[in-house]
C-alpha cells in the first residue's frame, strides 16, 4: 500500500492481498518511492525520516526519472511537470522590482554519477553553469568525443527525417504508403521505449543504411521500370505508325537480292512504292554512288521543294509508301535490313518539332519521319519526371547517316529503343516486356512498402530521438565545462543559481544519487554570494574570474512583454532597478495620451481581446503562425493595456472618431453675444464638448495637451531620478547618492520642477475674476534664465516670485559643479586613504616607523613588499581617476543639456495627439460627412443616389480609419512611446548592460531547437 499525502509521504510496500506488486517489480517501486521522498523533503525543509524507509533497501535497478529526455512511454500515466511550470511557481524572494539575488556554488560530482547529476540539472532548469576550461579549444575537451558521436547521430537523424518529409509529401501521391503526420518534428509528446544512447546509436546507424540502400535500390528498379514502361509505349505506337502506312497495289513486289545499276529495276522498285527514282536514290538505295536529290540539285527551279517543310510535305506521300519497307514481303523476307536502317525511340512532345527540324538539316532531307504521340504522360527514364512523349520512328540509310541520326536524337534528350522489323519479333518482345515491367512494380511495390513500415516506426519515434540527442549533446558540453580535480578523484563544477531554486537544485543532485545507486548524493557548497560578484572565493573559473552575476526575473504574462521591451534595450544588472514595471504602466498611458480616441482604443481593446480570449487554441497553434501573426500575438496583453490608456484618454480629450460627445451636459449656454459658462458648474470629466467647434477651440486645445506633456513629463524624469536614489541606497553607494542623484534632484526640481508649479498656479487661477490678463509661461522661463531675480510686468504669479525664482536660479547654477567636481575629489580621497598615506604625512616619520619595526624583521620586509606592490598599482589607479574625471564631465554635461531637451521631447504627446485628432476629423467630416452624408441631404437625392453615396463613404472612411489611423498612426505612437522610455527615461538611473540568467534547461534547449528548425 501506497499512502501520499500533501505534508508527508509514507510507504508501505506489502507482499500479500490482490493489489499486491510481483516480486520483480519490488526493487523499481522502493527505489521510485525513495526518490519521491528525498524531492518530498528537500522541498518541504524537513529532516530525514528514516524510520520509515527501514524496509526499503537500495536496489541496483536504475529507475528512469527523465521522460522528456529519454522519450519516457507514452502510456496514459501523468508525466512530470515541466521544468519551466516549476521553474515559475516555486516560491522564493522574486521581486519584479529587483533581480531575484543568485549565488554561486560549487559542485563535487563522481564520475559515475556526473551524467546523471547533469540530466537532473538539466530537467530541473535551475543552474547556469560557468566555463571551468576557457582557455581550452575544442579539441582539448575532456568530452568532445561525446559531442563527436551525438553530432553524426544527428546528421543520421536528419537524413531520416528527409525520408519522413519526403514520405509525408507523396502520400496524396500514387505512391505513398507512409503513414501521415510522419514529418512533424515537434511533437507534443515523445514516446517510445527507453533505450540506451548506444543501442540508439545502432538503431539509427542501422535504419540511415538501410534507407540509403533501399534509396539505391528504388533508383535502379524505377530507372529499370521507366525503361520498360517507354519501350512497351514505342513498340505499341511503332507498330501502330507501322500499320498506318497505306500499302501499294499497283506492283507486286518481289524479293531483291542485290540493287542493280540505274535503269529499268530500279525504276521498277520506285514504281511498286509509287517513289521517282530521286527519291529511292535520296534514301540510299540506289546503285552506289548514285547522288541524291539534294546533293546533286536536281531538283531545278519551281520544280522541287526548297525549304525543309516543302521538302517533308513533298515526300510525304513518300513516307507513307516505304513505310511498306519495315514489313515483310511476301516470301518472310524484308529491305530494312540491308541497306535501310531505323532509328526509333521517345521524344519529349513539346521537342518534337525541333527534333523533325534538326534530322532534316543534318541528314539534308534524305530521311523518312513518322511519329505519334504517347496517350498518357509517362515517367521519363532520364530525369524521372512524369512528361508528355511522343514516339518516333526514323528510316535512313545504314552507316554514317544512321549514326549521326542517332546522335542529334542523343543530344535532344530522346531515348532510343531498337525496333524490330519482324511483327512476330515485336509481339513476343512487348509481351516479355510487359512481363517484366509486372515483376520490377511488384518488387518496387514490395521494398517501398517495407520501407514505409521503417519509416512508420522511425515517425513514431522521431521526436523522442531528436529530444534525446539534443540533450544528450547538451549534457556533453556541459560536462567539457567541468573540471577534473585529479587529487580527489571527481569532477567540480561551478554555476549561477537563484536563491529560490537552491532547494531544487539540491533535490536534482539528491535524484541523481539514488539513480547510480550511491548513499552519499553529489554535493555543493555555496560561496559567499557578496565575493561571487568578484568571481567568487575559492572559484575555479580562471578568466572568467570578475565576470558579472546574471539577472534572474520571472514575469508574470502580463509584465513579460514589457520586460522584452527593457531586455531590447539592455538587460538589468543583477544589484539594478527593473524599469519593467514602471513601463507596464508608463508606456501604455504615454501611448494612450497620443492615441487618444475612444472609438479607436475600443477597437484596440477588441482587438487584443481577439488574442487573449482565445488563448489556449491559439497557443497550440503558436508554432504555426507566421512571424507578422506572432507580433500580436506575443503583444496581446501591450494592446490591451494601450485600448484601454486610449480609451481613458479619449475621454479626457471628449474625442471619438474626431467627433465630440456630451455626457454630462455642458457647462456653457448659448447668448445673444456668444456662449457663457455657468459660474457654479463644471463639466465632470474632460473637456467640455461646448469647445469643439469654437472658433478658438484649437488654441485652446494646444495649450491644454503642451502644458499637460510638460507635467507628464517631468513627472516620469523626477521617478528615474528617484529610481537612481533607489539604486544608490541599494548598493550603499553615498558617493553617487550625495554627488550624483542629490545635485541632479535639485537641478532638476529648481527649473522644471518650478515650471510644473507655474502651470497648476496658472490652471487654479481665475484670470476673468481678477480682471487681467494670464503671464506667458515661455516668458516666465526665458526670464528665469537671461534675468534672474525678475519678472515681466504681467508675469507675477505670487507675490515673492523674483526672490524665489532668484534663489531657485543659483540652486540650479550651483548644482553644476557639485555634479562636475565632487564625485572624482571623494573618489581621489578614497584611493588616497586606501593606499595608506595622503598629504599630509606623505613626506616623513619612515625613520622612526624602521626603528619601532625592528624587533620584527619579518614584519618589517612584508610591510615592505606591500609598499611596493601599492606603489606599482598607484599609476594604474591614478589613470582610473582621470578616467573618471573624464567620465563625469562627460555626464554633468549630457544630464544638463539634456534636461531641457528631455523635457522639450515629452512635447511630442502634444504633437502625435493633435495629428491623431485632425486626421480622424479630416476622415469624418471630409469623406463620411461630405462624400456620404451630405449627397443624402439634398431635397433632389434619390434612394440610389443616396445609397450608393453611402456606401462609397462609408467604406472609404473605414479604410482609410484602418489603414491610416489604426495602423500607421498606432506604430508611430509605440515608437514615440518606446523612444520616451529608452532615452528620456532610462537614461536617468538605467546602465543596462547586466547579462540574463541563461539556466541549463532542456526544456529551453528544445524550444531553441524547434524554433531554428521552423
Amino acid at each position: 500500500e501506497i499512502y501520499l499525502g500533501q505534508t508527508r509521504t509514507v510507504a508501505r510496500v506489502g507482499a500479500e492481498g490482490p493489489g499486491a506488486l510481483p516480486s520483480r517489480c519490488l526493487p523499481v517501486t522502493r527505489r521510485w518511492l525513495r526518490s519521491k521522498l528525498a524531492t518530498s523533503r528537500v522541498a518541504r525543509g524537513k529532516k530525514d525520516d528514516d524510520a520509515e524507509l527501514e524496509s526499503l533497501s537500495p536496489a541496483d535497478t536504475r529507475r528512469t526519472l527523465l521522460p522528456l529526455v529519454r522519450g519516457g512511454g507514452g502510456g496514459g500515466g501523468e508525466g512530470r511537470r515541466p521544468a519551466a511550470a516549476a521553474f515559475s511557481t516555486q516560491g522564493g524572494s522574486s521581486s519584479l522590482f529587483r533581480s531575484e539575488p543568485v549565488v554561486l556554488v560549487q559542485l563535487y560530482l563522481q564520475a559515475e554519477v556526473a551524467h546523471a547529476a547533469l540530466e537532473e540539472l538539466g530537467e530541473a532548469g535551475t543552474l547556469e553553469f560557468r566555463d571551468l576550461n576557457v582557455g581550452a579549444t575544442a579539441i582539448q575537451r575532456p568530452y568532445v568525443q561525446q559531442v563527436r558521436v551525438c553530432e553524426a547521430m544527428q546528421q543520421q537523424l536528419r537524413f531520416v527525417s528527409m525520408h519522413l518529409r519526403n514520405a509525408a509529401g507523396s502520400e496524396s501521391g500514387s505512391q505513398g504508403g507512409t503513414p501521415a503526420g510522419l514529418s512533424g518534428i515537434r511533437g507534443s509528446g515523445v514516446g517510445g521505449r527507453q533505450i540506451s544512447l548506444s543501442e540508439l546509436s545502432h538503431e539509427l546507424a542501422d535504419l540511415a543504411a538501410e534507407l540509403k540502400e533501399g534509396d539505391g535500390h528504388e533508383a535502379a528498379l524505377s530507372a529499370d521500370l521507366a525503361k520498360l514502361h517507354e519501350m512497351g509505349a514505342m513498340l505499341r505506337h511503332g507498330a501502330r505508325l507501322i500499320s498506318a502506312a497505306p500499302k501499294s497495289t499497283a506492283y507486286s513486289i518481289e524479293p531483291i537480292t542485290d540493287f542493280p545499276a540505274r535503269g529499268r529495276s530500279c525504276h521498277r522498285l520506285a514504281d511498286a512504292f509509287g517513289l521517282p527514282d530521286v527519291e529511292m536514290g535520296a534514301l540510299g538505295v540506289g546503285p552506289p554512288g548514285a547522288a541524291s536529290s539534294v546533293e546533286s540539285g536536281r531538283y531545278g527551279k519551281g520544280s522541287g521543294p526548297s525549304t525543309p517543310t516543302d521538302s517533308l510535305r513533298h515526300r510525304a506521300n513518300a513516307a507513307d509508301a516505304a513505310a511498306e519497307l519495315l514489313r515483310e514481303n511476301g516470301d518472310g523476307t524484308s529491305l530494312s535490313g540491308r541497306h535501310l536502317g531505323t532509328v526509333s525511340g521517345l521524344v519529349a512532345r513539346h521537342k518534337l518539332p525541333g527534333l523533325e527540324r534538326m534530322l532534316f538539316r543534318a541528314l539534308r532531307g534524305n530521311l523518312l519521319f513518322r511519329a505519334s504521340s504517347v496517350d498518357a504522360p509517362i515517367v521519363c527514364a532520364i530525369t524521372g519526371e512524369v512528361t508528355s512523349k511522343a514516339v518516333f520512328v526514323l528510316l535512313v540509310a545504314q552507316g554514317r547517316s544512321r549514326d549521326k541520326a542517332a546522335a542529334v536524337c542523343d543530344a535532344l534528350g530522346a531515348t532510343r529503343y531498337a525496333f524490330p522489323p519482324d511483327e512476330g519479333e515485336r509481339r513476343a518482345l512487348l509481351h516479355d516486356v510487359t512481363v517484366r515491367a509486372a515483376d520490377v512494380a511488384r518488387v518496387l511495390d514490395a521494398m517501398r512498402a517495407r520501407r514505409g513500415a521503417a519509416l512508420a516506426r522511425a515517425g513514431r519515434e522521431a521526436p523522442a530521438w531528436r529530444a534525446r540527442l539534443l540533450c544528450e549533446k547538451a549534457v556533453a558540453h556541459a560536462l567539457n565545462c567541468l573540471h577534473y580535480e585529479s587529487s580527489r578523484k571527481c569532477l567540480l563544477g561551478e554555476g549561477w543559481v537563484p536563491v529560490s531554486r537552491l532547494d531544487a537544485t539540491r533535490a536534482a543532485l539528491r535524484r541523481a544519487g539514488i539513480r547510480a545507486g550511491l548513499h552519499a548524493p553529489p554535493y555543493m557548497h555555496i560561496v559567499d554570494s557578496e565575493a561571487s560578484g568578484n568571481g567568487g572565493f575559492g572559484s575555479l573559473g580562471g578568466e572568467s574570474a570578475g565576470e558579472k552575476r546574471p539577472s534572474f526575473f520571472a514575469p508574470s504574462a502580463l509584465i513579460a512583454p514589457f520586460q522584452a521591451i527593457v531586455d531590447a534595450y539592455g538587460v538589468p544588472r543583477a544589484d539594478e532597478l527593473n524599469p519593467a514595471p514602471f513601463v507596464a504602466v508608463t508606456f501604455p498611458f504615454f501611448f494612450g495620451l497620443m492615441f487618444g480616441d475612444v472609438g479607436h482604443g475600443l477597437l484596440l481593446i477588441v482587438f487584443a481581446l481577439s488574442y487573449i480570449l482565445r488563448e489556449r487554441s491559439l497557443k497550440k497553434r503558436e508554432a504555426q503562425m507566421s512571424e507578422i501573426e506572432q507580433y500580436p500575438w506575443h503583444g496581446r496583453y501591450v494592446m490591451l493595456l494601450m485600448g484601454i490608456f486610449a480609451t481613458y484618454a479619449g475621454f479626457l480629450y471628449n474625442d471619438a472618431f474626431g467627433v465630440s460627445f456630451d455626457l454630462f451636459g455642458s457647462a456653457w449656454h448659448p447668448t445673444p453675444h456668444g456662449s457663457r459658462k455657468d459660474p457654479f458648474r463644471t463639466y465632470p470629466f474632460g473637456l467640455d464638448p461646448a469647445w469643439h467647434g469654437s472658433p478658438n477651440q484649437l488654441s485652446f486645445v494646444n495649450s491644454y495637451k503642451m502644458k499637460l506633456s510638460i507635467v507628464f513629463g517631468v513627472a516620469q524624469m523626477t521617478l528615474g531620478i528617484a529610481c537612481s536614489f533607489s539604486n544608490a541606497l541599494h548598493r550603499r553607494n553615498w558617493v553617487d547618492f550625495w554627488c550624483e542623484c542629490v545635485p541632479q534632484m535639485l537641478f532638476l526640481m529648481s527649473i522644471f520642477g518650478y515650471l510644473v508649479f507655474t502651470i497648476f498656479l496658472k490652471w487654479s487661477t481665475d484670470w476673468v475674476a481678477e480682471a487681467r490678463r494670464p503671464p506667458s509661461l515661455i516668458t516666465l522661463l526665458i526670464k528665469f534664465f537671461m534675468e534672474p531675480g525678475t519678472t515681466p510686468d504681467d508675469g507675477e504669479l505670487f507675490s515673492g516670485q523674483a526672490r524665489v525664482q532668484l534663489l531657485l536660479a543659483g540652486i540650479a547654477f550651483m548644482t553644476v559643479p557639485w555634479m562636475l567636481v565632487a564625485k572624482p575629489y571623494v573618489k581621489s580621497r578614497q584611493l588616497a586613504t586606501k593606499r595608506g598615506y595622503n598629504d599630509d604625512d606623505r613626506g616623513g616619520n619612515t625613520g622612526t616607523r624602521l626603528l619601532d619595526d625592528v624587533s620584527n624583521p619579518g614584519d618589517l620586509l612584508d610591510d615592505q613588499k606591500n609598499e611596493k606592490g601599492d606603489h606599482s598599482g598607484g599609476h594604474d589607479e591614478e589613470e582610473d581617476i582621470v578616467e573618471l574625471a573624464v567620465h563625469q564631465i562627460i555626464h554633468t554635461i549630457e544630464f544638463v543639456l539634456g534636461a531641457v531637451s528631455n523635457t522639450a521631447s515629452y512635447l511630442r504627446l502634444w504633437a502625435l495627439s493633435l495629428a491623431h485628432n485632425q486626421l480622424s476629423v479630416v476622415f469624418w467630416t471630409k469623406v463620411f460627412v461630405e462624400m456620404g452624408l451630405q449627397p443624402c441631404a439634398k431635397k433632389d437625392a434619390g434612394a440610389v443616389v443616396c445609397g450608393v453615396s453611402l456606401v462609397f463613404a462609408t467604406t472609404t472612411w473605414c479604410a482609410l480609419t484602418v489603414v491610416v489611423l489604426m495602423c500607421m498612426e498606432l506604430l508611430s505612437a509605440f515608437l514615440h512611446a518606446l523612444r520616451l522610455h529608452w532615452v528620456e527615461f532610462q537614461n536617468k538611473f538605467y546602465k543596462g548592460d547586466g547579462r540574463p540568467f541563461r539556466p541549463f534547461s532542456f526544456q529551453q534547449i528544445l524550444a531553441d531547437a524547434a524554433d531554428s528548425a521552423e
